[in-house]
C-alpha cells in the first residue's frame, strides 16, 4: 500500500505514513506534510505517532559513507523490548550496543537499503547477556532525509510457540516413527496421506511407494475390497460402520504377496474440516500362530486317552482333562474341588511327600497304585509326574495310564508262559526222539553212501574196462583188420559201436555226478578267454548242425574281461546245451550262441534254438536226474535223461546259475552265468 500524497511505500503503522506523516484513517486528506490537521502539527503528530506506535521504531542518522549507523530516536516500544532506555544510547552506534545486527545480517540490510532505498524486512535473533534473548521481525526503510528507520516487532512469543510445537510435533513423529505398530492415515478418497516406519517394516511398500495412492491397492485382499468400499461411503452418512470406530481382525497384503492377519484399530478423525481415517495396525500373525498351537495342544491334552493333572503342592487339583473325568465318573466342576486324597485309597502325607520331592529334585516320578471311580470301584494305573513351575507357581505334571488291560494281558502272558514251558518240555521230547531217529538215517544213509561209492568204482573199473574192449573190437571190425564184411554186417557192426558209446557215455555221466555230489572232483581253474571253450565246441559239432541244415551263429559282445574256470568242465557245459538244441531242432532250423557281460563281475551265455520248446508245466524238471519229459521221443532222440543236470552241477560248482525260458513249438534258450573271477579257496 503506498502513501496518497508522498507514494511511498506504507509499512504496518496503523494508518500513519512514516514518510510525509499522512493519517490514512483521517477523514480530511492533506496535500503534503506542511498541511495542518486541525489542532495538531505535524512535529507533534509525528512525535505522537512514533512513541505510540504498537510497534518498535528505531531510526538512524548514516555516517561514514554508510559504514556507521548512529541511533537518532526510539520509540516506547523499542524500550520496552530491548530493556533499555534510549537516553542511554541516542548517539551511539548500533554496532556498539547491538552487537547482533552485525552477526545475524541487519547490518548488511541497512547499508542496502540506505544505498537503493528499497525496502526490506529480515527476521533476526537478538542477544543478551552472551544468549539468544529473542527474535525480531525487521522492516527497514531509507527517509527522503537519508535517515535510515527500522521498524519491527518482538516474535519471541511467537517463536517460542513455534519452537514449542515443532518440538511436540518432533517428539510426535519419533513416536510414530519408532511405534511397534503402523500408523496408517487415509483421506475420503481413501488415498493414504501418511504411512510410518512400522508400516514400511511390516507391509514392506516405502511410503514413497504408497503415498497418495489407493489403499485398496496395496494391503487390502481382493476378497474385502467390497466390504472396505461399503464402509469407506459411509463416513459422512449416520449408517453403522464396520471398520471406523471399531477393532478388527481382518487379513492383510504383503509386498511379496504373503497373506498375514492384523489387529487394527481405526477411527474417525476430522482435520481443518477433512475427513480421514487412522488406523494402528499390529502384526498378530505370529501371536495368531501360537493361539492356534495352544488351541491345539489343549485339545490334544483334552483328547489324550491317558489321564492329565496339574496338582498343587497342597495335593489339590489345579487341572484336569476330559479324560479324567470320564475316567473317574465325575464333572470338570466337582474334580477341581477334590484332590490326590479322593482318587488313591494309599494317598497319605508321606506319600504326597515322596512323589513332590522326587519330582522336584529328579525332574520326575514314576510309580504305580489304584484309582477309586466315583461309584467305588477299583482300576489299576501306571503314574509318571514332573515338576513344572510357571509364572512363580509349582504344579506336579500327571500323565496317569490306566492298566487294566495290560494287568489282563500280564495275567495271560503269565498263564500261557505256564503252558508254554508244558508245551516246550513235550515238543523239546518230541525233537529230541526226531533227532535221534534222524541220526540213525544219517548212519544208515552214510553206510548206504559208501555202498553206493563202492559200487560206482567197480561200476568204473568192471563196466567201462569189458565196455572200452567192446568199442575196440567193433572199431577193428569197422575197419575190416579180421577179413571183409558184407554190408548188412558192417550195419551191426555200427549199430554195436554207437550203442556202446551211447553207454559208455551215460556211464561217465553218471560218475560224473555221483563224484560231484561226493565233493570228489575239483575245478582245474584257470584264467581263460570267455570265447575260447565256445569256438571249440561250435567246431567241434559243426558236422551235427550241418548234417541237420542247421544255421549256427555266435553272438559275442566286445572286449569282455578274461574269467577264472575250468575250461574242460565248460566244454562239457556247452557241449551237453548244443547238444540238447540240435537234438530237439527240426531241420533247416537256427541255434545261436550269445555272449554278453552281466554286469562287471559276470559273463552270461545264452543258447537258443528253435526247436519244439518246452511246456511251462514241465519247466522245472528239466534240471532233474533221469527226467525225461516224454521218454518214448526222447529215447528216440537219444537222450539220458542226465546231461541238463550235469550241466547245472557243474555251472553251480563255479558259483554260477543256469536257466531257461520256452514256449511251446517256438523254441527254448538255455543260459548259464559263470563269475569273472572265483573264489580264494576254489583258485586255491
Amino acid at each position: 500500500m503506498k502513501c496518497n500524497d508522498c507514494n511511498k511505500e506504507i509499512i504496518e503503522t496503523k494508518g500513519f505514513c512514516l514518510e510525509c506523516g499522512n493519517n490514512l484513517n483521517c477523514s480530511k486528506k492533506f496535500k503534503n506534510k506542511k498541511s495542518k490537521c486541525p489542532g495538531v502539527t505535524f512535529e507533534e503528530q509525528y512525535l505522537k505517532l512514533l512513541e505510540n506506535m504498537p510497534l518498535a521504531v528505531a531510526i538512524y542518522t548514516v555516517q561514514n559513507n554508510g559504514n556507521d549507523f548512529i541511533i537518532k530516536d526510539f520509540n516506547k516500544h523499542a524500550e520496552l523490548i530491548e530493556e533499555i532506555q534510549k537516553e542511554s544510547i541516542i548517539g551511539k552506534n548500533v554496532k556498539d550496543i547491538f552487537p547482533s545486527v552485525v552477526e545475524f545480517g541487519l547490518y548488511n540490510v541497512f547499508q542496502r537499503v540506505w544505498k537503493t532505498g528499497i525496502a526490506e524486512r529480515l527476521e533476526s535473533k537478538a542477544y543478551k547477556d552472551n544468549r539468544i534473548s529473542g527474535w525480531r521481525e525487521n522492516t527497514v526503510y531509507k527517509l527522503s532525509n537519508g535517515d535510515i528507520v527500522a521498524v519491527y516487532h518482538n516474535l519471541t512469543e511467537k517463536e517460542t510457540a513455534l519452537k514449542t510445537c515443532q518440538e511436540y510435533a518432533n517428539k510426535l513423529q519419533a513416536i510414530y516413527d519408532t511405534a511397534l505398530d503402523a500408523i496408517i492415515l487415509i483421506d475420503e478418497q481413501g488415498l493414504i496421506t501418511y504411512w510410518n516406519k512400522a508400516a514400511e517394516n511390516i507391509f514392506g511398500f516405502s511410503s514413497q511407494e504408497v503415498l497418495f495412492k489407493p489403499i485398496i491397492d496395496f494391503i487390502i485382499p481382493e476378497i474385502n475390497h467390497k466390504f472396505y468400499l461399503t464402509n469407506l461411503g459411509k463416513i459422512h452418512s449416520d449408517e453403522d460402520n464396520e471398520i471406523f470406530g471399531r477393532v478388527l481382525e481382518i487379513p492383510a497384503l504383503t509386498k511379496d504377496n504373503r497373506t498375514i492377519t492384523v489387529e487394527c484399530a481405526s477411527s474417525s478423525i476430522i482435520i481443518d474440516n477433512k475427513w480421514y481415517g487412522l488406523g494402528i495396525i499390529r502384526d498378530i500373525t505370529g501371536r495368531k500362530q501360537v493361539e492356534e498351537q495352544l488351541r491345539l495342544t489343549q485339545f490334544s491334552v483334552d483328547s489324550s486317552p491317558d489321564e492329565v493333572y496339574l496338582i498343587n503342592p497342597d495335593a489339590s487339583f489345579y487341572y484336569v482333562n476330559r479324560s479324567a473325568c470320564i475316567s473317574l465318573g465325575y464333572s470338570l466342576y466337582e474334580m477341581l474341588q477334590m484332590g490326590v486324597g479322593d482318587i488313591c485309597p494309599d494317598h497319605n502325607d508321606e506319600s504326597w511327600s515322596l512323589i513332590w520331592n522326587n519330582s522336584k529334585d529328579k525332574g520326575y516320578f514314576e510309580l504305580e497304585g489304584y484309582h477309586i471311580r466315583k461309584n467305588g470301584s477299583k482300576y489299576p494305573v501306571e503314574v509318571i509326574t514332573k515338576y513344572i513351575k510357571f509364572e512363580g507357581k509349582e504344579f506336579v505334571f500327571a500323565n496317569i495310564h490306566d492298566t487294566t488291560n495290560r494287568k489282563k494281558l500280564e495275567n495271560e502272558i503269565i498263564k500261557h508262559k505256564n503252558n508254554l514251558e508244558i508245551l516246550i518240555d513235550e515238543r523239546t521230547f518230541q525233537l529230541q526222539k526226531a533227532y535221534d531217529e534222524l541220526e540213525l538215517l544219517y548212519l544208515k544213509l552214510k553206510d548206504a553212501n559208501k555202498h553206493k561209492d563202492r559200487f560206482l568204482s567197480t561200476m568204473s573199473h568192471e563196466l567201462r574196462t569189458p565196455l572200452n574192449a567192446i568199442l575196440g573190437f567193433t572199431q577193428s571190425l569197422e575197419k575190416q583188420y579180421f577179413g571183409p564184411l558184407n554190408e548188412r554186417q558192417l550195419e551191426y557192426v555200427n549199430l554195436v559201436y554207437n550203442s556202446g558209446q551211447h553207454l559208455l557215455a551215460l556211464i561217465n555221466d553218471i560218475l560224473d555226478i555221483s563224484k560231484i555230489d561226493s565233493g570228489a572232483i575239483k575245478l582245474q581253474i584257470e584264467t581263460i578267454s570267455p570265447y575260447a571253450f565256445v569256438e571249440d565246441i561250435a567246431d567241434l559239432m559243426k558236422s551235427q548242425f550241418e548234417k541237420k541244415n542247421i544255421n549256427l551263429d555266435i553272438y559275442a559282445q566286445n572286449s569282455l574281461s578274461l574269467i577264472e574256470a575250468d575250461i574242460q568242465k565248460c566244454k562239457q557245459i556247452m557241449f551237453n546245451l548244443l547238444n540238447n538244441a540240435v537234438k530237439f531242432t527240426e531241420n533247416d532250423g537256427r541255434v545261436y550262441i550269445e555272449i554278453e557281460a552281466c554286469d562287471t563281475e559276470y559273463i552270461k551265455y545264452s543258447v537258443t534254438d528253435t526247436g519244439i520248446g518246452i511246456e511251462e508245466k514241465d519247466l522245472n524238471k528239466v534240471f532233474m536226474e533221469f527226467q525225461q519229459l516224454k521218454p518214448t521221443r526222447d529215447q528216440a532222440l537219444g537222450g539220458t535223461g542226465i546231461g541238463l543236470a550235469l550241466c547245472k552241477r557243474l555251472v553251480e560248482l563255479h558259483g554260477g546259475k543256469i536257466g531257461l525260458e520256452s514256449k511251446i513249438n517256438e523254441g527254448s534258450t538255455f543260459w548259464f552265468i559263470l563269475p569273472v573271477k572265483q573264489p580264494q579257496k576254489l583258485t586255491d
